[in-house]
């Protein structure tokens, strides 16, 4: 069982977030958030290697290494964006096993729910996948998630015009607008307190729309993981909306 997240002390955090280029990509903003942070400056340290998924950092010497010596509070776990829709069963094998690495090393884990990628042309479809498969197997282990892709898909259902400027134009990466969405994101899970601090450098006012959805999904442990959903989290978007999507 992981600790609660209110167990842990209002205070700056030492955080290991493991990935591919989302990942990397975040590593400017999330920096930015850390020495802004009014609890006091987090400290942050960045694996990822481009395209890589979490069940080869699973096999990768470095990555456990980092794990298991690196004493953190927290290690934020990304797969690679479309892993839990194409390959499931890697996606569920490589969460379960760099949790229990966590675990055994004294630190939390935080699943980074990742975005869809725009260029499938179904992107929609894609989001309520992945998203569910995160909150899926964080309700199987008890481990919270960043709610990242559910962010993005409320911009695009309630901001088309914040989530116009979220993809490079490649149509996978993030800009600066993507990259705020991770940060909030991951904040409001470590924190659970207002955002209202956080730096909106290159992103303006789209900042606080962002912000303010993030308070609403990224709310307390118990709130992803209610027994009276049967421990099962809730996507952004009913089934019977996905078929209108589609």
């Amino acid at each position: 069982m992981g600790l609660l997240l209110a167990s842990m002390p209002a205070s700056a955090f030492k955080v290991l977030f493991v990935g591919n280029s989302f990942t990397g990509f975040s590593a400017t903003t999330l920096q930015r958030f850390a020495a802004n942070n009014p609890q006091g400056e987090d400290t942050f340290q960045y694996e990822y290697v481009g395209g890589i998924s979490l069940s080869e950092h699973a096999r990768r010497p470095q990555t456990l290494a980092l794990i298991r010596d690196g004493h953190w509070d927290y290690v934020v776990l990304q797969d690679h964006s479309t892993q839990a829709i194409r390959h499931p069963g890697y996606f569920v094998s490589g969460v379960k096993d760099l949790v229990a690495e966590v675990r055994a090393s004294g630190a939390e884990p935080i699943l980074f729910q990742t975005w869809a990628r725009l260029q499938t042309g179904n992107y929609p479809g894609d989001q309520i996948r992945i998203s569910q498969a995160y909150l899926d197997i964080g309700a199987e282990l008890e481990v919270s998630v960043a709610r990242v892709g559910d962010l993005w898909f409320e911009m695009y259902r309630n901001s088309r015009s914040v989530f116009d400027r979220m993809f490079q134009e490649d149509l996978i990466h993030p800009t600066d607008f993507g990259t705020f969405a991770v940060a909030v994101s991951v904040y409001r899970v470590m924190y659970e307190g207002n955002l209202g601090w956080s730096p909106t450098a290159g992103v303006g006012s789209a900042g606080d729309v962002m912000r303010a959805s993030a308070l609403r999904l990224n709310t307390t442990r118990e709130a992803h993981f209610n027994p009276v959903n049967g421990l099962k989290g809730k996507a952004m978007i009913p089934a019977i909306e996905l078929l209108l999507l589609s």
